[in-house]
């Protein structure tokens, strides 16, 4: 019995063996043939190769174009230069080569044409960063796939910020990507529609003419002095974005020179899974420079620098057109509104202080600083001795005084400052003055 059991299970275990080695084979064999039918045969290349040429003819404004496409492309088909080229990719990259031989155009490629979800993810998970500086400088790494409710979002963040870094160095966008995000970004930036670019489409006798919108649901920020971050990788919309705001002279552009990417693209899908990607309209900024045509390819920047100095190079500046918004606005400090307004303080007449004082003297009306609570005076000095000299003097009213020291070349010599805060408004004048 014991036998007989033993020779059931071999008998089972063997059908189970043939039966596993079948469904390997059958799997190997579906493998391969999912493989071949990947390939592409030589009628197939003929047939990506016509359609090719047909669509960078119709989409060209010299109907030439495509006839010099089609003929070069069926010599080298006819020469057998395609033989060995039956992987999708390899057959794109190859007829890459060839269109952009004839074309001396980079801009047009073949690829094999696998879907792009990375739209479709960022569009769910967009974020804008947005890092505060000393409490006046917004830097902003801007999504590109942003809605106009995250837009506006961002610009109630940002509500008191007195100057907007935007960082693009890493922003390339798809060709065909969508323009909306910095149009309606650029809205903000600009208080009454203003023309960006237009964009010369084959085909079309008339620019389409992209302008700013005349509403935003947020508050426009038109005079909030604008610096953007730039790298290579800064292309297609974001480099739009920043060489209308460089042209129109609303941003300082700081990093590297930008890819040279500006022209309007459009991706044709090719039979047997290839696309093709083609321009089919020129950017032009108002002044009708195309920059991708210009002799350096891409955006030169205000201020060159290697991209990951970029802002540490620009905060300085940033700093200073802060307190230049500020003063604008009414809003600076006393030291602030000095430092930007030298030449325009009003001052009273010159006095002399007297009591063999070579020094005379004039002072401003008093400034509030709202930090502090106190008033600060601005005020000049001038010597009217011989020679050079340096001089300690004491500037104060019945309530207050300070201190200073001071070194005068010659007799044209006029210095400029302003005092230490001061509890009253009560005017000043010279206390004390002498040689030291």
């Amino acid at each position: 019995m014991a036998n007989k059991g033993v020779r059931w299970m071999a008998a089972k275990m063997g059908k189970g063996l043939v039966v596993g080695m079948l469904a390997c084979v059958a799997t190997l064999a579906y493998s391969e043939d999912s493989q071949a039918s990947l390939l592409l045969s030589e009628e197939a290349q003929l047939e990506i190769i016509n359609t090719l040429a047909l669509q960078i003819e119709q989409r060209s404004s010299d109907p030439q174009v495509g006839k010099r496409i089609a003929a070069h492309l069926s010599k080298q088909y006819q020469s057998y230069k395609y033989l060995g080229f039956d992987q999708p990719a390899d057959f794109a990259a190859k007829l890459t080569q060839d269109v952009q031989a004839v074309l001396q155009d980079p801009s047009i490629v073949v690829s094999a044409n696998e879907p792009d979800l990375s739209h479709a993810v960022a569009a769910t998970t967009a974020s804008n960063q947005i890092t505060f500086v000393n409490d006046e400088i917004a830097l902003i790494e801007l999504d590109l796939h942003s809605t106009q409710t995250q837009i506006d979002t961002l610009f109630s963040q940002v509500a008191d910020a007195e100057v907007f870094v935007f960082d693009l160095r890493h922003s390339r966008s798809p060709q065909n990507a969508d323009s909306d995000v910095l149009l309606y970004t650029a809205s903000y930036l600009f208080e009454q529609p203003t023309e960006l670019y237009r964009i010369d489409k084959v085909g079309k006798k008339k620019a389409d003419i992209i302008t700013t919108l005349k509403r935003v649901a947020g508050k426009k920020r038109a005079h909030v002095p604008v610096y953007v971050l730039t790298s290579e990788q800064t292309g297609v919309v974001a480099e739009r974005f920043v060489s209308a705001l460089q042209h129109l002279k609303r941003a300082y552009v700081v990093g590297e020179p930008t890819a040279g990417q500006v022209d309007i693209y459009e991706q044709v899908s090719l039979h047997h899974k290839l696309k093709v990607t083609l321009p089919v309209g020129k950017f032009v900024l108002h002044n009708g420079v195309n920059p991708q045509q210009s002799q350096t390819l891409g955006l030169q920047p205000d201020l060159l620098v290697t991209s990951f100095l970029a802002f540490q190079e620009t905060q300085p500046l940033a700093t200073q057109s802060a307190i230049e918004y500020r003063v604008l606005q009414g809003r600076g400090t006393p030291q602030e509104t000095f430092s930007q307004n030298k030449a325009q303080i009003n001052y009273s007449a010159w006095r002399f202080f007297g009591n063999d004082c070579a020094l005379e003297y004039r002072i401003s009306e008093p400034m509030y600083n709202a930090n502090t609570k106190k008033y600060q005076f601005a005020y000049q000095l001038r010597y009217y001795g011989h020679g050079s000299a340096k001089m300690r003097y004491t500037l104060g009213n019945g309530i207050e005084q300070m201190t200073q020291q001071a070194n005068f070349a010659d007799k044209t010599d006029i210095k400029s400052a302003i005092t230490i805060g001061f509890k009253s408004f009560e005017a000043i004048k010279m206390k004390s003055c002498g040689v030291v």
